[in-house]
């Protein structure tokens, strides 16, 4: 199975590279960008969001944070991370900020930044956690439809096998998909009576997501 609506490459990477934390910061960090998105314009359904832990020159691990999405202008993109960083407050003292030509930060932060923009545009790596159609898969779903309801691009088993299409998908969160050899592939397990279970979901989402520490 492959497809996917609004999984195509994007040119346009807004990076915020959050240093050495970790990955539920990461997320938090991810989801407060999800919520802001409206207020500077940005449709937040058709945002994609994603981490990228990215190894420096000096051999530093950090993560990093890429938004993008179908509409977003380079304006917008700069606005939703300063808004971001400035709700953040202290805990983003140590952030770097790439988006376009504008870029802000310590050398070693704004290099994984960037690494983290190339890896997200070249869709070689990175968990995508906020992604077009994410919350039409909260339930049961079809396996043969997770394409046509979000970007998703392949279903697979841990161990590479393809789920049959008339199996479902059972997911309470939502689901966290990789990008691999340049598609956006969800990994699956074993759930219940022949389902399948993601191998990684997010909050659930009446959940609140609090202010990254």
């Amino acid at each position: 199975m492959s497809g996917g609506i609004g999984a195509r490459s994007h040119r346009l990477v807004a990076a915020v590279d959050v240093g050495s934390t970790s990955l539920r910061d990461a997320d938090a960090v991810a989801y407060s960008g999800v919520g802001i998105a409206p207020s500077v314009g940005i449709n937040p359904d058709a945002l994609v969001v994603s981490t990228h832990r990215v190894l420096t020159g000096s051999k530093d691990v950090h993560l990093t944070v890429a938004f993008c999405g179908a509409g977003a202008e380079e304006e917008q993109l700069q606005q939703l991370v300063l808004r971001l960083r400035e709700q953040a407050g202290e805990a983003s003292s140590g952030w770097a900020i790439q988006v376009g030509r504008y870029r802000v930060g310590s050398s070693t932060a704004l290099e994984a930044a960037a690494l983290g923009a190339v890896e997200r545009a070249s869709r070689s790596g990175g968990r995508c956690v906020h992604f077009p159609g994410v919350g039409d898969l909260i339930g049961a779903v079809p396996i043969g439809e997770v394409a046509s309801r979000s970007a998703i691009e392949t279903v697979v088993e841990m161990d590479g096998r393809v789920p049959a299409p008339d199996a479902l998908l059972r997911t309470e969160r939502p689901p966290h998909p990789r990008w691999q050899f340049g598609t956006l592939t969800l990994y699956v397990q074993p759930g219940v009576l022949g389902s399948y279970i993601p191998f990684e979901s997010g909050p659930a989402p009446e959940m609140p997501v609090q202010s990254p520490r």
